[in-house]
């Protein structure tokens, strides 16, 4: 991941069972998630949970995202959905992107984060399977 913001950036990563559905409307097809599982780590925390590390923009970083244990029955015609995005706001309280938390921060700064999925940065997504 690389980010213009020097601060503090946040990631969602999730999961989501999706189903296609066809619908009558004029947009045609649409479809139908729902979310199974998700990480929402800080960058500020790239390095330990107990020291503040503010990230450098422009800079790459490696992260590796932990979407808990959970269990998912696929049925035909379902798809599995990976979303990455840079907030949850309200699930989760705002970033500001500044480095100081929400309570210290009255001031947004606009975040622009990157995945790079190129040769030079390999990412992987583990997904265990059981047959039933």
């Amino acid at each position: 991941m690389q980010g213009t913001c020097g601060a503090a950036a946040r990631f969602v990563f999730s999961a989501r069972n999706v189903k296609a559905e066809i619908r009558a409307s004029l947009r045609g097809a649409c479809e139908a998630a729902c979310n199974i599982t998700e990480g929402i780590p800080r960058a500020r925390d790239h390095i330990s949970t107990a020291k503040v590390v503010l990230i450098e923009p422009g800079k790459v970083y490696e992260y590796r995202i932990d979407l808990w244990s959970t269990a998912n029955v696929f049925r035909k015609g379902h798809r599995i959905r990976l979303e990455v995005s840079s907030s949850n706001f309200p699930r989760f309280d705002r970033n500001p992107n500044t480095g100081n938390t929400t309570a210290e921060s009255a001031e947004l700064v606009k975040a622009t984060n990157t995945v790079l999925h190129d040769l030079d940065h390999a990412r992987a997504t583990g997904l265990p399977i059981a047959i039933r």
